[in-house]
Formats: C-alpha cells, structure tokens, sequence
C-alpha cells in the first residue's frame, strides 16, 4: 500500500500508513483482494465496503457509468441484491444469489470479454490495459471498469 493517491473510478482505502494517513489502493493496480479473517470479524462489512468506496468515487460520473458491478454470493449475506437494487452501476445481471443467476451473470461477462476483445483489436495501438484502450478511442467509445 503507498499513500493516498489522486482519485480515479477504482481507487479505494484500503487502510492507513503508519503514520495513521489514509491509504488509497487503485483497485485496477492491485488485481486482486483477499478478505480474511475470524468468523464475525467484518469480511463481508469490509467487503461491501471497498464496493461502495468504488460506486460512491463515481457519483457524478454516475451517468457515463465509469465503473460498473457484478457479483456472485450465493448466501446472499455478502453482497444482498436488494442492497444493489436499482444502480445503473449493475453490470448484466447485477447481483447473483443463485445458482441459475450465476450461471447467466458468468455467461454475460463472458460475452463482453469477448466483444471488447474484439474492440481492443480494432484500435491501431492494440492496447492491453482497459486505460491504454479508453485514451484512444472517443469518449463515447469509451468502456467502464467491471468490478
């Protein structure tokens, strides 16, 4: 973790340094996020957390949907659809808390993997990142972060 950083749609705190400021992680930097702990000790809170940070970054953004959401929990406890309900944010089929759900959201992401490969190809550059792709195309072309 380093310092808190300039805001951008997929920056999160991720903690504090060692001189108590806060630190900002860009979800897209770290790649992944293990949540560990005790029974009862805030995994889901933590969780729900670091998604809300992500969706709240980008309020005013709202409309451009710079950062899209898509989750599987099949307890429903973690990520409780009716907590998502609603945003423009959801990506596909949103919140999954089911078997079939899942099935149909894994299927949805797989598609758009799928076309956006085929639109990175489609640009003289052929980036590899989602940033190198949004900076060449228009900005209408442009296409959100999917958490």
């Amino acid at each position: 973790m380093r310092p808190s950083a300039p805001p951008s749609p997929t920056h999160v705190g991720t903690g504090a340094s060692d001189v108590t400021r806060p630190v900002r992680s860009k979800l897209s930097d770290v790649g992944h996020i293990l949540v560990g702990g005790a029974p009862r000790s805030g995994k889901s809170v933590l969780t729900r957390a670091l998604i809300f940070q992500a969706l709240l970054s980008n309020v005013e953004a709202a409309t451009r949907h710079t950062v899209h959401i898509a989750g599987i929990d099949l307890t429903g406890i973690t990520l409780n659809p009716a907590l998502f309900e609603g945003l423009p944010q959801l990506f596909g089929a949103g919140i999954a808390s089911d078997r079939s759900g899942a099935e149909t959201l894994l299927s949805e992401i797989e598609a758009e993997a799928a076309r956006r490969e085929q639109l990175f190809r489609q640009v003289p550059t052929l980036p590899e990142k989602l940033a190198e792709y949004n900076a060449a195309v228009a900005p209408s072309q442009r296409l959100p972060v999917v958490l």
